[in-house]
């Protein structure tokens, strides 16, 4: 369980340093879309 608390914060911290940089410079539309789709997908497949 350690491990994979340790594994889990890097990649976390990991994730947020790269989409502070990522939506500093540019703009939300590629993560709007992917939530949109996302989002649809996974009302298809619970509903």
């Amino acid at each position: 369980m350690i491990v994979g608390f340790f594994t889990a914060a890097v990649a976390a911290y990991i994730a947020v340093r790269f989409l502070s940089r990522w939506f500093a410079t540019r703009t939300p539309t590629p993560f709007a879309v992917y939530c949109l789709v996302a989002g649809a997908a996974g009302a298809v497949h619970f509903a």
